[in-house]
């Protein structure tokens, strides 16, 4: 490229370093994004290169899956069957390092979403799950359908569980839930965040 080719955007690059925001900021600043990098070609990776035959390979990402605790009040007081009944909604994601950012949880808003009381394999106490209903099999052998709560043991292989519930995504829009690291919160994000929202993305 020659200067007279690249003129124009130098000219732009020039406007926007020298408009200012109401708040005294240049339109111009330094960030930062995630690249697509070639360690063997030592270089990022364009669009266009990412598109080329043979660039992407199907792999299996391990996911992780996060309990996050229901707000007991009364929007999710239909959850609540006792008192001392501990809800919480199943969350998976493969990206485990932004769960402290978290501030929303999104359902899909007409998909069959199921509460099922059974018994968390970490502490051995009972707790109600929420989670999408096609995805049950994924979690909960059927064989443990049924099967006593308290009977559980930390050797047992079968979750026990009960389904409790089923609700559409449009009717858990609105619950608040708990963030999964307290200490990392303010009140302005307790709020206004940590809330079930709906998004026609979800699947």
């Amino acid at each position: 490229f020659d200067n007279h080719y690249i003129e124009s955007c130098w000219h732009l690059l020039r406007t926007l370093y020298d408009k200012r925001t109401p708040a005294g900021d240049s339109f111009l600043y330094k960030g930062f994004t995630i690249q697509p990098f070639s360690p063997a070609a030592g270089t990022g990776l364009s669009s266009h290169e990412l598109n080329l035959p043979g660039c992407y390979k199907e792999v299996t990402d391990i996911s992780a899956i996060a309990m996050f605790k229901v707000r007991r009040e009364d929007r999710s007081a239909f959850l609540f069957e006792d008192e001392q009944e501990d809800v919480r909604i199943l969350a998976w994601t493969t990206t485990p390092w932004t769960l402290p950012s978290n501030v929303a949880l999104t359902v899909g808003p007409k998909i069959n979403y199921v509460k099922v009381r059974t018994v968390s394999p970490y502490t051995g106490d009972p707790v109600s799950l929420v989670l999408a209903q096609d995805r049950l099999s994924a979690y909960f052998d059927p064989a443990g359908e049924g099967q006593p709560i308290d009977a559980y043991a930390p050797s047992d292989k079968i979750l026990p569980y009960a389904l409790a519930g089923t609700w559409t995504g449009n009717d858990l829009v609105g619950l608040r839930y708990e963030q999964l690291l307290p200490y990392v919160t303010s009140p302005d994000l307790e709020e206004r965040g940590f809330r079930v929202i709906p998004g026609d993305f979800v699947t």
